[in-house]
């Protein structure tokens, strides 16, 4: 139980990594298997409205992971997070299975939508899948280290953004009563005046 804790971060790295390259995968396939006509009106289509909640919830996934990295620390934690990978995240059994995540998440989703391609050129589009997750595996297998960095920087510089935007907000609340509050006493203060002296003789 204790490994497979330890091992949980690891599976969710794996999967925010795949997931992207696989939803790559799935859309260079139709574009390469139906033409960039009949593609177009697929890309733009419901039936994809999945495909970018997976790709929203992955990235939230990975953001989510890494924001608890401390930023001082974060260059020997997503060493580690890399290493924890199956296989080490190195050699051939790693690319072979990023490429058969990637490839099975193509054939799975194709599926799913009724298999599109077999309108057009299927040969075409599963060579093009193949060559896509083929460059997919070889980025996550040599990159993985340096996307996982960059999800960092991109989580902190996020944050940093959030935090500066709800200070303004909040200094721009308390700048508008203060506003409030100063011209409501000055009606205070101009309206409790006692009359002039020459209209009380």
């Amino acid at each position: 139980m204790n490994s497979y804790r330890r091992s949980l971060p690891a599976y969710i790295v794996f999967a925010a990594l795949t997931v992207p390259f696989g939803i790559a995968a799935h859309l260079l396939a139709e574009l390469a298997g139906l033409g960039y006509h009949d593609d177009a009106e697929l890309v733009f289509s419901a039936q994809h409205w999945y495909l970018a909640a997976l790709a929203a919830a992955s990235l939230a996934s990975l953001l989510g992971l890494v924001g608890v990295i401390p930023h001082a620390d974060r260059r020997r934690i997503v060493t580690c997070l890399a290493a924890d990978l199956p296989f080490a995240g190195q050699g051939l059994r790693f690319f072979a299975l990023s490429f058969s995540a990637q490839f099975g998440f193509f054939v799975i989703t194709q599926y799913a939508e009724g298999d599109p391609l077999r309108g057009g050129n299927l040969g075409v589009g599963l060579i093009a899948a193949s060559i896509a997750s083929a460059i997919g595996s070889l980025v996550i297998t040599l990159c993985k280290a340096r996307i996982l960095r960059v999800a960092v920087d991109l989580f902190f510089f996020i944050a940093v953004q959030i935090r500066d935007i709800v200070a303004c907000a909040a200094r721009y609340r308390i700048d508008a009563n203060v506003r409030v509050w100063r011209g409501g006493a000055f009606t205070r203060v101009f309206f409790s005046r006692p009359p002039p002296y020459t209209l009380l003789s």
